[in-house]
């Protein structure tokens, strides 16, 4: 009985192995699309700050959708964001005055676009700018943004 027990587990160990190498296998993982990431870093744990990150990175979303519309690789479109750092900094800026918040706006682009509001202490909203999605704005929804086309 031990003997047939033992068989069964080796025999079902090594189907699992093999399933997971040929399963594993069969999916198309090489990617060659880079990502480039968007992080809204609030300023604390609290409503309010996780609240205005939120609102900041519907703004950001936004103004990147617009931006990086019709970009096809992401060189260019890290080059495009870099570019409009500045932008990225009054978007974030005019969204917290507009709510009563006088954090300080860090921006910075290493290895993706950071955000970081306040002491940036708090949770971050991460979006992706690249390649675009129908939920950030590329043929689909927009999230409309008073701030950043008055900055257009």
């Amino acid at each position: 009985m031990k003997k047939n027990a033992k068989k069964i587990c080796i025999f079902t160990v090594f189907l699992f192995a093999a399933t997971q190498i040929f399963c594993g296998c069969a999916v198309n993982t090489n990617s060659e699309e880079k990502l480039l990431l968007t992080y809204v870093r609030a300023d604390s744990y609290s409503r309010s700050a996780v609240s205005a990150a939120n609102e900041v990175s519907a703004a950001i979303d936004y103004y990147l959708a617009e931006r990086l519309d019709g970009i096809s690789d992401f060189d260019s479109a890290y080059g495009a964001v870099k570019a409009s750092l500045n932008d990225i900094s009054l978007i974030a800026t005019a969204v917290l005055k507009r709510n009563g918040i006088g954090y300080s706006v860090c921006v910075t682009l290493g290895g993706g676009l950071t955000v970081k509001l306040g002491l940036g202490y708090g949770n971050d909203t991460v979006s992706t700018a690249y390649p675009q999605s129908e939920s950030n704005g590329a043929n689909g929804i927009r999230y409309k943004s008073l701030i950043a086309d008055a900055l257009r």
